[in-house]
């Protein structure tokens, strides 16, 4: 269309008219339609890659641009119940691999740092709300999609050992932490009728072996020990023996062939104090004198057919009778004994 020279414009003094599609909603018939059109026609960008400069000129843009609670609302809306296949995970997945993947080379964000109290206590309580929230149901469903994760993933940690660097850093932080009753309770009650099956058993039993109980010695232990310490007498704390059905640490060895087990009055049931019916709790359990001896005969027993010789020190002789308890401990050690 051609103006000529002082011709009016057709929408000349029209300001403030109102558009055809005021006040219309945009249908899915509307998009139907649209779109018909369209199908099967190319992309004119179909297989192009914007250019760093575009790409960057977009990110610059994009800037500080925050989305309104109500978008992300929409945007989880239209989301849901959206899964992609396993097959579009797994093409996702290679797409970033290695020199693809957009982190590669580059240290992560957070290396070296540790979440704040209060940034672990947000995490605490947030975990707890979603725990609550989902249903039992819900949960088995999460733990399904986790494996089927996993299955097509390949990040089953399974079968992996942690580096000694890491077991360090774990047991640091996990010093001083207690587990609440509360928690303790939840634990127990979930493995109440499990049956542990005897390969299980063996596992447990030979992991046990090469780890050191208790954690920290007793005040009676590391009284005797001082004694030896002090005559200048060379000991092994917590050597582990092999026995017929299960494990033992034995409290002290003096190599080749002496063992010192120091016993606590209460735990042991010493026999000056406690008959053989006398029972304690351990473990919500409930423990009897006559038991707890013939399991102590059965490890000092089995010491002994592996040719140590055994000395018993109660808590009571070495807090009652130190000077007394403290020499037979050294005649016992200086010993010499005829091994049969």
């Amino acid at each position: 269309m051609t103006f000529q020279k002082g011709q009016s414009p057709w929408n000349k003094g029209k300001k403030g008219s109102i558009p055809w599609n005021k006040g219309k909603k945009y249908t899915i018939d509307d998009k139907e339609s649209k779109y018909a059109t369209r199908r099967g026609r190319i992309s004119w960008n179909k297989g192009k890659s914007p250019s760093a400069e575009t790409r960057k000129k977009i990110s610059e843009s994009l800037k500080g641009n925050k989305l309104s609670n109500e978008t992300k609302k929409k945007i989880s809306k239209a989301n849901k119940g959206n899964r992609a296949s396993n097959e579009t995970k797994l093409k996702l997945r290679k797409s970033k691999l290695g020199k693809k993947n957009p982190m590669y080379g580059k240290p992560a964000h957070n290396k070296g740092k540790s979440p704040s109290a209060e940034t672990r206590r947000k995490l605490s309580e947030s975990l707890k709300k979603i725990v609550k929230y989902y249903s039992k149901q819900e949960r088995l469903e999460q733990s399904k999609r986790a494996k089927d994760w996993i299955a097509i993933h390949g990040h089953n940690r399974t079968g992996t050992t942690a580096s000694l660097e890491t077991k360090k850093k774990m047991s640091i932080a996990r010093k001083g932490k207690k587990h609440s009753a509360e928690w303790s309770k939840k634990i127990s009650e979930s493995n109440l009728g499990k049956i542990i099956s005897k390969e299980t058993r063996k596992k447990i039993s030979t992991a046990r072996a090469k780890q050191k109980f208790p954690y920290k010695d007793t005040k009676i232990e590391v009284l005797t020990q001082s004694i030896l310490e002090e005559n200048d007498i060379s000991f092994v704390k917590h050597k582990n023996f092999k026995l017929s059905d299960s494990n033992h640490q034995a409290d002290i060895v003096i190599e080749p062939d002496k063992v010192i087990e120091v016993n606590g009055d209460y735990w042991h049931f010493n026999p000056k104090k406690y008959d053989g019916e006398s029972n304690q709790k351990k473990r919500g359990k409930d423990i009897k004198a006559k038991d707890v001896w013939k399991y102590d005969k059965y490890v000092i027993d089995g010491m002994k057919e592996q040719g140590y010789k055994v000395f018993v020190v109660w808590e009571s002789e070495l807090k009652d009778e130190l000077e007394k308890t403290t020499k037979k401990i050294l005649k016992f050690v200086k010993a010499k004994f005829k091994l049969s």
